[in-house]
Protein backbone atom coordinates (compact mmCIF):
# COMPACT_ATOMS: atom_id res chain seq x y z
CA UNK A 1 0.00 0.00 0.00
CA UNK A 2 1.58 3.16 -1.52
CA UNK A 3 0.32 6.28 0.80
CA UNK A 4 0.53 9.56 1.86
CA UNK A 5 2.22 9.39 5.32
CA UNK A 6 2.91 5.81 6.86
CA UNK A 7 2.97 5.93 10.79
CA UNK A 8 3.90 2.73 12.76
CA UNK A 9 3.71 2.76 17.00
CA UNK A 10 6.52 4.29 17.28
CA UNK A 11 7.15 7.38 14.81
CA UNK A 12 6.54 8.56 11.03
CA UNK A 13 8.44 6.39 9.19
CA UNK A 14 7.76 9.48 6.34
CA UNK A 15 6.20 10.85 3.39
CA UNK A 16 5.02 8.91 0.07
CA UNK A 17 5.77 5.24 2.14
CA UNK A 18 5.22 2.25 0.96
CA UNK A 19 3.27 -0.72 3.51
CA UNK A 20 4.05 -4.26 2.23
CA UNK A 21 1.56 -6.91 3.56
CA UNK A 22 2.18 -10.44 4.47
CA UNK A 23 -0.52 -12.68 3.14
CA UNK A 24 -1.55 -13.00 6.95
CA UNK A 25 -2.13 -8.98 6.55
CA UNK A 26 0.99 -8.94 9.19
CA UNK A 27 3.51 -6.16 8.18
CA UNK A 28 6.66 -7.44 6.31
CA UNK A 29 8.29 -3.72 5.72
CA UNK A 30 7.83 0.30 5.87
CA UNK A 31 9.41 2.01 4.02
CA UNK A 32 9.91 4.57 0.66
CA UNK A 33 8.86 2.85 -2.49
CA UNK A 34 11.69 1.74 -4.35
CA UNK A 35 13.21 0.44 -0.65
CA UNK A 36 10.27 -1.58 -0.87
CA UNK A 37 10.16 -2.47 -4.44
CA UNK A 38 14.23 -3.97 -3.60
CA UNK A 39 13.49 -6.20 -0.71
CA UNK A 40 10.49 -7.53 -2.46
CA UNK A 41 12.68 -8.27 -6.02
CA UNK A 42 15.54 -9.88 -3.47
CA UNK A 43 13.23 -11.78 -0.92
CA UNK A 44 10.38 -13.34 -3.07
CA UNK A 45 10.21 -15.65 -6.23
CA UNK A 46 9.13 -14.19 -9.57
CA UNK A 47 5.64 -16.21 -9.11
CA UNK A 48 5.26 -14.75 -5.55
CA UNK A 49 6.18 -11.48 -6.90
CA UNK A 50 3.75 -11.62 -9.48
CA UNK A 51 1.04 -12.09 -7.21
CA UNK A 52 1.67 -8.45 -5.53
CA UNK A 53 -1.09 -6.25 -5.65
CA UNK A 54 -0.11 -2.63 -4.99
CA UNK A 55 -2.70 -0.52 -3.58
CA UNK A 56 -2.36 3.29 -4.68
CA UNK A 57 -3.61 5.72 -1.58
CA UNK A 58 -1.82 9.28 -2.48
CA UNK A 59 -3.90 11.33 0.41
CA UNK A 60 -3.92 8.97 3.01
CA UNK A 61 -2.02 8.30 6.06
CA UNK A 62 -1.88 4.80 7.37
CA UNK A 63 -1.83 4.30 11.32
CA UNK A 64 -2.02 1.10 13.69
CA UNK A 65 -5.20 0.52 14.68
CA UNK A 66 -6.19 2.61 17.76
CA UNK A 67 -7.62 1.32 21.67
CA UNK A 68 -10.62 3.14 23.40
CA UNK A 69 -9.85 1.81 26.85
CA UNK A 70 -12.81 3.08 28.35
CA UNK A 71 -16.01 3.20 26.31
CA UNK A 72 -19.36 3.08 27.59
CA UNK A 73 -21.04 1.06 24.14
CA UNK A 74 -24.24 1.00 25.55
CA UNK A 75 -24.60 4.57 25.81
CA UNK A 76 -23.84 5.16 22.65
CA UNK A 77 -27.21 5.95 21.57
CA UNK A 78 -27.30 9.01 23.96
CA UNK A 79 -24.71 10.93 21.89
CA UNK A 80 -22.59 13.98 23.02
CA UNK A 81 -23.81 16.45 25.32
CA UNK A 82 -22.50 19.24 27.49
CA UNK A 83 -21.62 18.67 30.86
CA UNK A 84 -23.48 21.90 32.68
CA UNK A 85 -21.13 22.01 35.25
CA UNK A 86 -23.13 19.98 37.68
CA UNK A 87 -22.38 16.36 38.19
CA UNK A 88 -25.69 15.40 39.74
CA UNK A 89 -27.95 16.63 37.13
CA UNK A 90 -25.46 14.92 34.09
CA UNK A 91 -25.48 11.92 35.93
CA UNK A 92 -29.05 12.08 36.33
CA UNK A 93 -29.66 12.62 32.80
CA UNK A 94 -27.46 9.45 31.76
CA UNK A 95 -29.54 7.50 33.95
CA UNK A 96 -32.80 8.75 32.42
CA UNK A 97 -31.89 8.32 28.83
CA UNK A 98 -29.96 4.62 29.47
CA UNK A 99 -31.98 1.78 27.59
CA UNK A 100 -32.57 -0.37 30.58
CA UNK A 101 -34.43 -3.17 27.67
CA UNK A 102 -32.03 -6.37 26.58
CA UNK A 103 -32.89 -4.90 23.04
CA UNK A 104 -32.24 -1.12 23.57
CA UNK A 105 -28.99 -2.30 25.43
CA UNK A 106 -28.01 -4.80 22.38
CA UNK A 107 -28.61 -1.78 19.94
CA UNK A 108 -26.61 1.02 21.19
CA UNK A 109 -24.07 -1.92 22.28
CA UNK A 110 -23.97 -2.44 18.65
CA UNK A 111 -24.11 1.57 17.42
CA UNK A 112 -21.05 2.00 19.78
CA UNK A 113 -19.10 -0.68 17.61
CA UNK A 114 -19.93 0.25 14.63
CA UNK A 115 -18.81 3.81 15.20
CA UNK A 116 -15.50 2.47 16.92
CA UNK A 117 -14.99 0.25 13.69
CA UNK A 118 -16.01 3.63 11.43
CA UNK A 119 -13.25 5.45 13.69
CA UNK A 120 -10.12 2.79 13.32
CA UNK A 121 -10.99 1.58 16.62
CA UNK A 122 -9.80 -2.46 16.97
CA UNK A 123 -10.24 -2.89 20.65
CA UNK A 124 -11.88 -1.63 23.55
CA UNK A 125 -12.38 -1.88 27.14
CA UNK A 126 -16.17 -1.21 27.32
CA UNK A 127 -17.84 -0.70 30.92
CA UNK A 128 -21.28 -2.21 30.50
CA UNK A 129 -23.62 -0.46 33.24
CA UNK A 130 -26.75 -1.85 33.47
CA UNK A 131 -25.64 -5.05 35.57
CA UNK A 132 -26.47 -6.75 32.17
CA UNK A 133 -24.38 -9.40 30.24
CA UNK A 134 -25.86 -8.39 26.71
CA UNK A 135 -23.09 -5.43 26.21
CA UNK A 136 -20.45 -8.14 26.44
CA UNK A 137 -22.45 -10.83 24.29
CA UNK A 138 -22.85 -8.25 21.80
CA UNK A 139 -19.54 -7.26 22.11
CA UNK A 140 -18.10 -11.01 21.94
CA UNK A 141 -20.39 -11.65 18.23
CA UNK A 142 -18.50 -8.73 16.79
CA UNK A 143 -15.28 -7.90 15.68
CA UNK A 144 -13.55 -5.81 17.94
CA UNK A 145 -11.14 -6.91 20.15
CA UNK A 146 -11.01 -6.11 23.89
CA UNK A 147 -12.65 -6.76 27.52
CA UNK A 148 -16.34 -6.10 28.85
CA UNK A 149 -16.45 -4.89 31.88
CA UNK A 150 -19.65 -5.65 34.15
CA UNK A 151 -20.21 -2.00 36.01
CA UNK A 152 -21.68 -3.35 39.84
CA UNK A 153 -22.55 -1.09 42.45
CA UNK A 154 -22.25 -2.53 45.64
CA UNK A 155 -22.85 0.00 49.36
CA UNK A 156 -24.25 -0.24 51.97
CA UNK A 157 -27.05 -1.82 51.98
CA UNK A 158 -27.27 -3.43 48.53
CA UNK A 159 -23.42 -4.64 49.13
CA UNK A 160 -24.26 -8.07 49.47
CA UNK A 161 -26.60 -8.15 46.37
CA UNK A 162 -24.38 -6.89 44.02
CA UNK A 163 -21.17 -9.30 46.00
CA UNK A 164 -23.92 -12.07 45.23
CA UNK A 165 -24.67 -10.72 41.64
CA UNK A 166 -20.88 -11.06 40.45
CA UNK A 167 -20.34 -14.65 41.43
CA UNK A 168 -23.33 -15.29 39.26
CA UNK A 169 -21.87 -13.74 36.33
CA UNK A 170 -18.68 -15.19 37.14
CA UNK A 171 -20.00 -18.72 37.48
CA UNK A 172 -22.69 -18.08 34.39
CA UNK A 173 -20.34 -16.10 31.88
CA UNK A 174 -17.04 -16.32 32.57
CA UNK A 175 -16.46 -19.48 30.52
CA UNK A 176 -17.92 -17.31 27.44
CA UNK A 177 -14.76 -15.09 27.20
CA UNK A 178 -13.28 -15.82 24.41
CA UNK A 179 -9.44 -14.92 22.77
CA UNK A 180 -10.48 -11.62 21.28
CA UNK A 181 -13.65 -10.38 24.05
CA UNK A 182 -13.00 -11.40 27.89
CA UNK A 183 -15.61 -10.80 30.58
CA UNK A 184 -14.13 -8.58 33.44
CA UNK A 185 -16.29 -6.88 36.69
CA UNK A 186 -15.87 -3.42 37.57
CA UNK A 187 -17.27 -3.41 41.47
CA UNK A 188 -18.18 -0.09 42.94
Amino acid sequence: IRAEVVLDAVNTCGVNDTLWLRPDHSIAAIGPYESIRNQIKSTLTPTQRASIKIIDRPNSLIIPFLVNAHTHLDLTHLGPFPFSGDFISWIDRIRDGRYYDEEGVRNSTNLGIELSQNGGTAAVGDIAGTFSTTPFQTLAASNLKGVSYIELFGQGIIQKDAINRMNEIVQTYHSQSTQQVKLGLQPH
